[in-house]
């Protein structure tokens, strides 16, 4: 059972080594709807997690027809044209001794960006 554990933490740190130690950097908390229209090529690109940025909630309506990750980063296939809402919770962290990155930054090529919460 303590060897289950164990092996069980090994692998959920192993997942996560990608992402920034918290306690080193300040970090900005953002809960946003953003509106994007998907472009002639059908495909809606959305950052995934790094070291500058945490997705930690993720919705799109309407629903995609897939998911696919590649070295351009993650892509959402729709058809071109269709206008899709993404409500997004994330933590934005400072690095190289600039600020946390806006919501409007963390979401490139949205027509609109607002937040669900107050700051």
């Amino acid at each position: 059972m303590l060897a289950a554990c164990a092996l069980a933490a090994i692998a959920a740190m192993a997942a996560c080594s990608h992402l920034p130690i918290e306690a080193a950097q300040g970090h900005r908390d953002h809960e946003v709807v953003a509106e994007f229209v998907v472009p002639a090529d059908g495909r809606l690109g959305l950052p995934t997690s790094d070291r500058s940025l945490r997705i930690d909630a993720l919705e799109l309506s309407p629903a995609p027809t897939g998911e696919r990750f590649d070295a351009g980063g993650r892509w959402f296939p729709y058809a071109p044209g269709t206008r899709v809402a993404v409500r997004m919770r994330f933590r934005a962290f400072a690095g190289d001794g600039a600020a946390p990155c806006p919501r409007e930054r963390a979401l490139p090529g949205a027509l609109r960006v607002r937040p669900t919460s107050p700051p």
